[in-house]
């Protein structure tokens, strides 16, 4: 019989992180004990690979990374040795096309709705800080975006479809998040964790994998959707979730991150002790 490990996959703000200080309580501790006990924790995050790893460097622990809404895919040398180096401590999984490769055309597309959406890039620093929450430090590693781009939107829900049913006919796409909007090709945190998890079956052949998702806002949905266990943290970033859509075995939390993810993983693990 093969052992039986869990993938876990989570997002960063308003689930493994408070989404207003980005306090993260005792969660990088119960990480490492579920890495322990055998399971891999991967965050499936909308920020930057440096904003991420940044954060590792602080804690001094380096976990599997899928950045960008789906952009890319690095995985820690130490569990995958067959992929293209990346950083001297990553390989590389996955990288989407680049928004460096689309942006003429989105910006010949955006231009006829300059009026109604502001790019996070072009917004002076200040606003940068307010809208997310982020310090001087933090919004600097922000908008080093490789595979998406961010903006803000002040127009109706019909003239945002208008523009998403334009992007589409390029397969550039509109991701809704917690704080903004983003544009990249055609990828999502589900297709990333489809084929992270497709990878760690190959290069772990010799054990069983069930997964679990952990997310509080719309652009978690695909990945929610995937998971053996798919788990919502409370935040208002659920404002955004269309409930009805999500699997009827979905884990809620009773409160907020980050405690909210530890009462998720509470009860996760108690039903894969359970089965």
């Amino acid at each position: 019989m093969k052992n039986l490990s869990a993938l876990i996959f989570t997002d960063l703000d308003g689930t493994f992180l408070d989404n207003n200080n980005f306090s993260f309580g005792k969660n990088f501790d119960i990480a490492q004990n579920l890495i322990a006990s055998g399971h891999f924790v991967i965050f499936n995050s909308s920020k930057t690979f440096v904003e991420i790893d940044k954060l590792f460097n602080y804690h001094q622990i380096k976990f599997p990374i899928i950045c960008e809404t789906g952009g890319g895919i690095y995985i820690p040398y130490e569990l995958s040795d067959d992929h293209e180096p990346f950083n001297n401590s990553y390989n590389t999984i996955y990288e989407a096309t680049k928004i460096s490769v689309i942006k003429d055309q989105i910006t010949d597309i955006c231009d006829d709705f300059k009026d109604e959406m502001k790019f996070f890039n072009d917004l002076i620093h200040d606003d940068k800080i307010k809208l997310s929450g982020l310090d001087s430090d933090g919004v600097i590693l922000a908008s080093q975006r490789v595979f998406s781009t961010l903006f803000v939107w002040s127009s109706s829900e019909a003239r945002l479809m208008e523009l998403s049913n334009i992007l589409k006919k390029i397969n550039i796409r509109i991701i809704k998040g917690a704080r903004f909007f983003h544009l990249c090709s055609n990828f999502d945190k589900g297709t990333a964790m489809q084929k992270t998890i497709n990878k760690f079956k190959d290069t772990y052949a010799d054990r069983d994998f069930v997964t679990v998702a952990l997310g509080d806002s719309s652009n978690d949905y695909e990945m929610l959707k995937i998971a053996d266990y798919p788990c919502v943290v409370k935040s208002h970033g659920n404002k955004n979730l269309h409930y009805s859509a999500l699997p009827e075995k979905t884990i809620f939390s009773s409160i907020s991150a980050p405690n909210g993810w530890s009462e998720c993983i509470e009860k996760v693990l108690s039903k894969l002790g359970a089965s």
